[in-house]
């Protein structure tokens, strides 16, 4: 695994060194949601609440895709999310899941936003084929989702428990993370 001080560097070298140290006060992952939204201005980004209120009304109409590995799935992940592997082939995605996504809204989402942004515009255009409406991003990711206080569940119910995918990225979480 990648030292932290590389990782910083190599964050820094891609152009992504603003969430590396925020500005005094400010809430890092929102550098990393405001940075994802200008970078993939073609792609909507669903505010964590406005999830929330769809799943309360029962989510008709809404495919929930978490596209983390399949360990951070099964520490936790939102009620009826559907993963599905981020390095998927488009003509893959299609064969496997259009009958998931037809003529329904399709949320994406992983730990912080980076992946599931990247997923949705990689494959955005195979959503539409598939009869998909226009693709979201759950905005901040399942950090920001628990971290405002939204449930989270395990296979047998309800769990406080979240994968922090490595050290860098735990920092984003308010609540602990699952011990690595």
């Amino acid at each position: 695994m990648m030292g932290s001080a590389a990782f910083r560097f190599l964050l820094w070298l891609l152009g992504y060194g603003a969430w590396i140290i925020p500005a005094s006060g400010a809430n890092p992952l929102r550098h990393v949601e405001e940075d994802l939204v200008q970078r993939y201005s073609g792609i909507g980004h669903c505010e964590p609440e406005i999830l929330a209120c769809r799943l309360r009304r029962g989510a008709s109409g809404l495919t929930t895709l978490d596209v983390r590995s399949a360990e951070e799935f099964e520490v936790s992940h939102i009620a009826g999310a559907v993963r599905v592997d981020p390095n998927i082939s488009a003509n893959e995605f299609a064969r496997r899941f259009a009958h998931l996504v037809e003529g329904r809204d399709v949320l994406v989402y992983c730990s912080v936003g980076l992946r599931s942004t990247a997923f949705a515009h990689r494959l955005q255009r195979t959503f539409i084929d598939t009869g998909a409406n226009p693709v979201s991003n759950l905005r901040g990711g399942l950090f920001r989702w628990r971290n405002d206080g939204h449930p989270i569940v395990r296979g047998d119910g309800p769990t406080e428990q979240i994968h922090p995918y490595n050290v860098y990225w735990a920092r984003f979480l308010k609540q602990a993370a699952t011990p690595r």
